[in-house]
């Protein structure tokens, strides 16, 4: 059912694979704790298992290690899909960005956009504004898999990590996101899972980069950034190397 290649492979090595090793098994025991299914969240949400499909599927991509997760995680969010349970908060309405989520994770776990439940989601991703409504965070995401159109998603600058303690101002959830999605953009790495998301497309809504405005701060950066010689982008890519590495043993 998977596309992606290496389906199935259960282990990893390394300190990321160590890292990651670790935090899904919290991930797991604290579910289980709290009466959850193994596989499953509460009703609310399933951001944590679209960001794990998408971890496997950049590894499988690049050759690495997989760890197995693409049928449990699938079965997760299609249950949440089915039953609408894609807002941020439980019984809360439905979110663009939680649907734009779930549709890439199952698309990337083999669903095919022409069965009943890709079809209904498409429909309600549309209603909500279709892909061009998505946040800067998901237009980031989508741009590493070649997704979303380049001139439409606003740059996280490598520049803001040059200092040592920059990372560390950002919020906790958010750091972990940012530093890696700010590196691999730099970098220009790209990971195409073989398909588009042009069924996404809402006809008659504009492509925009306002819509995803990234605030005063990162748009400074972004300009003064492109002004920077390679060196000075250099060591703010070796920081920001060096941050996640420290992280992940």
């Amino acid at each position: 059912m998977s596309p992606i290649p290496g389906a199935g492979i259960g282990s990893s090595s390394g300190g990321a694979g160590s890292a990651i090793g670790r935090g899904s098994a919290w991930l797991l025991q604290t579910l289980a704790a709290e009466g959850q299914s193994q596989h499953g969240f509460r009703a609310a949400g399933v951001r944590t298992e679209c960001e794990l499909i998408r971890l496997e599927a950049w590894l499988r991509f690049e050759g690495q290690p997989a760890f197995g997760w693409i049928e449990p995680l699938r079965d997760a969010i299609a249950a949440s899909a089915d039953s609408g349970s894609l807002g941020l908060f439980p019984n809360g309405p439905e979110e663009l960005d939680s649907a734009l989520e779930a549709y890439f994770a199952l698309r990337l776990a083999g669903d095919q956009p022409g069965t009943e439940r890709m079809v209904r989601l498409r429909d309600r991703i549309l209603a909500l504004g279709g892909i061009q409504g998505a946040s800067p965070r998901m237009r980031l995401v989508l741009s590493l898999f070649g997704l979303y159109p380049k001139q439409y998603v606003p740059r996280l600058p490598i520049e803001l990590f040059l200092g040592r303690g920059e990372a560390g101002k950002l919020a906790a959830w958010a750091a972990p996101i940012a530093v890696p999605i700010a590196l691999l953009q730099d970098e220009g790495r790209v990971r195409h899972p073989g398909f588009d998301l042009k069924e996404l497309e809402r006809p008659g809504a504009e492509w925009n980069l306002s819509a995803g405005s990234p605030g005063l701060l990162y748009s400074l950066a972004e300009k003064g950034g492109k002004l920077l010689p390679g060196p000075v982008r250099e060591r703010a890519r070796a920081r920001a190397r060096e941050w996640i590495r420290e992280r992940a043993e």
